[in-house]
């Protein structure tokens, strides 16, 4: 699967938004790669990948660790205000403003 994530991120990458644009379609998307395992519904620490957005004001290159009183809901918050959809998501209690540049 983390293969087929990087083919199409690259896809993404390399395929411009609009024909007057230096943008990419991956910088007016973002994309969020990972997955959980768990049969408890208590998912926690799963890596995930969050891609694009470059044109949404998204940083990228870093690694960040949230601790347990975040709820996850705050990045899906975050990628929907960056969007222009909604400023809150289920249980979210805010925005991740280290997830922007």
């Amino acid at each position: 699967l983390a293969e087929q994530f990087a083919v199409f991120r690259d896809r993404m990458r390399n395929t411009p938004a609009a024909p007057e644009s230096d943008a990419t379609l991956l910088d007016q998307t973002t994309i969020l790669f990972g997955c959980s395992n768990s049969t408890t519904h208590t998912n926690k620490n799963y890596p995930l990948v969050l891609a694009g957005g470059r044109e949404l004001g998204f940083k990228h290159g870093q690694y960040l660790k949230y601790d347990e009183d975040t709820p996850f809901a705050n990045v899906f918050a975050t990628m929907l205000k960056q969007t222009g959809v909604t400023n809150y998501f289920a249980d979210s209690t805010g925005h991740l403003p280290e997830l922007l540049t």
